[in-house]
């Protein structure tokens, strides 16, 4: 099936392909914009009213039309939550209580809390090919072998503690 602005794309690029041809501020605008999709198309022939050339300008829409044009990109998240994160961590410092945090940004007071304690959070973008729920099943896997085997009820596997009397 033939898309409007050229052939279908044969695989879906990343983030990391993006940042060779914009700035960092421009990819974050371009995610807060594709946000509630998961992919976007560059097209090769740049229209004059495509929704990359009212986001980024049509200087940085030509410039990524022609160095990447004809691929479909994965709409990652990873930076939004990353600046989200910083800003987290320093609205605690200055002292905010998490849920005047959490209203500002959005999210549960929990997540605030996890964010500062460093704990893993499950909507990290996970390793290439580690599905989310896989990495869910993971996490769980690992706090359930903390809760059921803590370190100090380890039996003593010395030579003297398996003696028979």
């Amino acid at each position: 099936m033939a898309t409007p602005y050229g052939p279908p794309p044969d695989d879906v690029g990343y983030e990391f392909e993006l940042l060779n041809v914009l700035t960092l501020q421009q990819l974050t605008q371009l995610q807060r914009h594709y946000f509630h999709q998961t992919r976007f198309y560059v097209p090769v022939e740049l229209p004059a009213d495509h929704a990359l050339v009212d986001l980024l300008g049509w200087d940085v829409a030509k410039k990524l039309s022609d160095a990447l044009g004809g691929s479909l990109f994965a709409v990652t998240r990873s930076l939004l939550i990353r600046a989200r994160n910083e800003s987290i961590k320093a609205e605690r410092a200055m002292g905010l209580p998490a849920v005047v945090v959490a209203r500002r940004h959005g999210v549960a007071d929990r997540t605030v809390r996890r964010v500062c304690e460093g704990e893993p959070l499950i909507n990290k973008n996970p390793p290439f090919g580690l599905r989310r729920r896989r990495l869910q099943g993971e996490l769980q896997s690992q706090r359930n072998d903390k809760r059921h085997h803590p370190e100090s009820e380890q039996p003593d596997r010395s030579a003297g503690a398996l003696s028979c009397g």
